[in-house]
């Protein structure tokens, strides 16, 4: 898929860039707001197919990670800071709930961050009215968990056993990769990403890894 995505993202980059010409050479030339309207069309398909050839960059991409200890609660604040001003400006209350004291996960913080962003991202979107976010870490037994808890419209019952499939996406812009890229993160991790919702209601997911010590333990057992 890696080759596939390289194919593609060329000529829609080519794509791309000539309609961006052409709309403003159809602005230059006062041409018809129907003919304007088409090049938006194509515009905005360009985009997203280049957004999905990327994301499917990132999801066949094999990286050997570097694993160390990391404080899961300084990937959240990292992660909280990148985003909490936008989750302002759209009235929704963010509450922590950090515990303290958290055992180090052995992992990558850049990839843990990454999920935390797709999942507070989609929190976001799922309240464009407004709502409240709360955002907790806890141990449990050997395992680290963080929770994203929105009180958005929530997710069919449906739709539910689809949401960590690759290109699944109920949302207009969406790609249906950031849910499918989180999982595997969380998987290669030896973790699981888990999600309850209730349509009207919100949605919780929940990422649960192993304490480092305990991973150690796995993989010696």
């Amino acid at each position: 898929s890696a080759g596939l995505a390289h194919e593609i993202n060329n000529p829609i980059g080519i794509i791309a860039a000539r309609v961006e010409c052409m709309l403003w050479e159809a602005d230059e030339q006062g041409l018809s707001e129907t003919v304007r309207g088409d090049l938006k069309v194509i515009a905005r398909h360009a985009d997203r197919v280049a957004r999905i050839t990327q994301g499917l960059l990132s999801f066949s991409r094999q990286q050997a990670w570097r694993l160390s200890p990391v404080d899961v609660n300084t990937v959240v604040e990292e992660a909280l800071v990148l985003v909490e001003k936008q989750l302002a400006r759209e009235q929704v209350t963010l509450e922590r709930d950090l515990a303290p004291g958290l055992p180090a996960v052995l992992g990558s913080a850049n990839h843990l961050q990454q999920v935390l962003l797709n999942l507070l991202t989609n929190a976001r979107e799922a309240m464009p009215e407004g709502g409240r976010l709360r955002v907790a870490t806890r141990r449990n037994g050997g395992s680290v968990e963080v929770e994203v808890a929105d009180t958005g419209k929530g997710i069919p019952a449906g739709h539910l056993s689809r949401v960590f499939d690759p290109f699944f996406t109920t949302k207009e812009k969406g790609t249906g990769l950031g849910l499918a890229i989180s999982y595997g993160i969380v998987r290669d991790h030896q973790g699981t990403l888990t999600v309850g919702s209730r349509e009207g209601a919100g949605t919780t997911f929940l990422v649960t890894i192993p304490a480092a010590g305990e991973r150690e333990g796995r993989r010696h057992g």
